[in-house]
């Protein structure tokens, strides 16, 4: 993190925020397209949703990159602009900016794992359901009377009168 003492201009922090902001806003639309559609279960709509958001997370990643060789003497970090507006070093309307920034960022970070543990959850049930489908269960461990694990009959391979 960049001394509060050597921070670029304003006007490069402005320039730096003004232009990654529309790049994290469009991502996070993304995300939001996600949500829905991993909601209302179209599975089409998600893998052209994936790829959208593969492709606006490598914009941002090139965007961030070609600034800092841009202004190789400014490399920006989140973390010192908010060093620099909490710190009262930056005018109060950059510095409202800066926490739009933060607050994107953030906002996509909680809907990206959101999402990620809804489509782990679903995948989870589908596989389950496809043993199912398919006669491949695990047999489950059941406890004995001292508490120890047995593996116990696969419930598929039990005749219907005997279950």
């Amino acid at each position: 993190m960049l001394p509060l003492t050597a921070r670029p201009s304003d006007k490069v922090i402005d320039d730096f925020v003004q232009h990654l902001t529309p790049h994290l806003e469009a991502f996070l639309g993304a995300l939001e397209q996600e949500a829905t559609h991993l909601r209302t279960g179209s599975a089409e709509q998600l893998q052209q949703i994936s790829l959208q958001k593969q492709r606006l997370a490598e914009e941002i990643e090139r965007q961030r990159q070609l600034w800092g060789e841009t202004y190789p003497e400014h490399p920006l970090e989140l973390n010192s602009l908010l060093a620099f507006a909490q710190a009262s070093a930056l005018p109060p309307d950059l510095a409202t900016q800066i926490q739009h920034l933060h607050s994107l960022i953030e906002r996509c970070y909680q809907l990206n794992q959101t999402n990620g543990v809804t489509i782990q959850s679903l995948n989870n049930i589908n596989q389950h359901l496809l043993q199912l489908y398919t006669g491949q269960t695990k047999t489950p461990d059941l406890y004995t009377s001292r508490g120890a694990t047995k593996k116990g009959t696969n419930p598929l391979r039990i005749p219907l009168g005997k279950a």
